[in-house]
């Protein structure tokens, strides 16, 4: 196995295979090794793992504090998850294991599972990367990864938006050994960065999943020399507090400056949860269901997600509703909504609104006036039936809306392509620190492999950027309606 291959290697996934590498001195290490395989067989006939019971502890309390409750274990390594899932299981908890082996659809069938039957997820770090867990709300890091970053990353996964609870992490470390020595000297140095930087997090300073600080040489050389364990922590912090610096650098040049200081405390008069229930209820009620047994809308939820991802489109042999809004005075007439889009971003697409009336004359304004009274809850709205529309019609309707749309077209292309070009600038700026952050990496085959690997990004990033050049325009209907004629009384 080569230097690089071995870099590369990702050890949760590979263990067997690291293990078995050429060693310099294969028959020491195997005299070594059987040794402390002996040790080993011999402890775990005499004692459970050290962290197992406190483990336990924790769990049966919280559990008989909320027995519905919804618990995370992160453990480092596979073997550890089956470990552990034996004693779990053994003591009558539903455990579930999710780990960097299993294919996206496996992890998203594992999910469904402890969301719905499962007590307890134990998971590696590449097991649960992307995921988003915020319908559980205690986290116990079984392992602790050497680099801290990772912590708060595992945290992350239960504390985001739609948490309803307040999140209960736990951390385990074994006292009175190297490991716990060198993380302590690592956490006050890093703790002082984030308090000059007036920072809560490291999130809040430095993207974890990008930054490229060694903290495996730290701990290796102070397990070596434990005396050394200051001064490996001191080169872990100049890299910290300069890959801070270079994202600050980052975060200035990408920065907007826009006061939103008058809109701090500003009442929206918006209801969140009442508008998805009455998405959810109007939705049910018109196919004959019944109102689903949800207690706390939120945008997370399946069902809820499900029809905020639905696209909605009019067709011709569709029937169109007709519409009376009380003591709204508007022209009789056609209300459209239609959806432009020049690419896949969601940036990159508006809904317009458009009336025209029984002459067929458009105009221009009515179209955003009947659309924002449509979404005053304070108007009365009734529904009466519906009726066929010609194609002939349809075609003379939507060329009518497509000339009205055409500004807003060239205007939507225009700024989706500067959005483009600056995101790709600013992308290559970073990625360019990345470069110089990695060509200072002290290890060779480390810093070929860092090297190597942004190359590639780097040639991917430019041919994604130069398909993502080209505009497909689209504009399709989303509703129409048939206006009736209102008054002013």
């Amino acid at each position: 196995m080569s230097d690089d291959e071995f870099t590369a290697m990702e050890l949760e996934m590979n263990m067997e295979d690291a293990l078995t590498s050429i060693s310099i001195d294969i028959n020491e290490e195997i005299a070594e090794l059987s040794t402390m395989v002996a040790l080993a067989e011999q402890a775990e006939y005499q004692y459970l793992d050290a962290k197992f019971d406190p483990l336990i502890q924790i769990i049966d309390d919280l559990y008989a504090e909320e027995s519905e409750r919804k618990v995370i274990i992160f453990t480092e390594f596979i073997a550890t998850q089956s470990y552990l899932s034996g004693l779990l299981s053994n003591r009558g908890y539903k455990v579930s294991i999710l780990n960097g082996s299993m294919s996206i659809e496996e992890r998203n069938d594992v999910l469904d599972v402890f969301r719905t039957a499962s007590d307890i997820l134990i998971s590696t770090d590449t097991g649960g990367e992307g995921l988003n867990l915020q319908f559980a709300n205690c986290v116990i890091n079984y392992d602790l990864p050497w680099n801290p970053m990772k912590i708060e990353q595992r945290i992350g996964r239960v504390d985001r938006i739609g948490q309803q609870r307040d999140v209960v992490a736990y951390n385990f470390i074994l006292t009175d050994t190297v490991e716990s020595r060198v993380r302590e000297v690592l956490e006050e140095k890093l703790f002082a960065i984030l308090t000059e930087l007036g920072a809560d997090k490291y999130s809040d300073v430095l993207d974890g999943e990008t930054a490229e600080i060694n903290f495996t040489e730290a701990y290796m050389r102070s397990i070596r020399d434990p005396k050394s364990a200051k001064y490996a922590a001191s080169v872990v912090e100049d890299d910290f507090r300069q890959q801070v610096d270079n994202n600050l650098k980052i975060k200035d040049l990408i920065s907007e400056s826009k006061d939103l200081s008058d809109l701090v405390g500003a009442d929206t008069g918006f209801d969140l949860d009442a508008s998805l229930r009455a998405m959810l209820v109007f939705y049910e009620c018109s196919i004959g269901n019944p109102i689903p047994p949800i207690e706390q809308y939120s945008i997370s939820d399946p069902q809820i997600t499900r029809h905020l991802g639905c696209e909605i489109e009019f067709s011709a042999d569709n029937k169109v509703p007709v519409l009376l809004i009380k003591d709204f005075p508007n022209e009789k007439g056609y209300f459209m909504l239609w959806e432009l889009s020049v690419s896949s971003d969601e940036q990159s697409r508006r809904f317009i609104p458009i009336f025209i009336n029984g002459e067929m004359v458009l105009r221009p304004l009515a179209g955003r006036k009947i659309w924002d009274a449509i979404l005053d809850a304070n108007n009365t709205l009734t529904v009466t039936g519906g009726e066929s529309l010609s194609n002939e019609h349809f075609e003379t309707l939507a060329e009518a809306s497509r000339d009205f749309a055409y500004d807003t077209f060239v205007e939507l292309k225009e700024e989706t392509e500067k959005r483009r070009d600056e995101t790709f600038r600013k992308y290559m700026y970073a990625l360019n620190l990345r470069f110089d952050a990695a060509d200072r990496i002290g290890i060779e085959n480390i810093r070929k492999h860092k090297l190597s690997g942004l190359t590639i990004e780097k040639a991917s990033a430019e041919k994604s950027y130069s398909v993502a050049k080209a505009i497909f325009p689209e504009f399709k209907p989303v509703l129409f309606i048939r206006m009736e004629g209102g008054n002013a009384g």
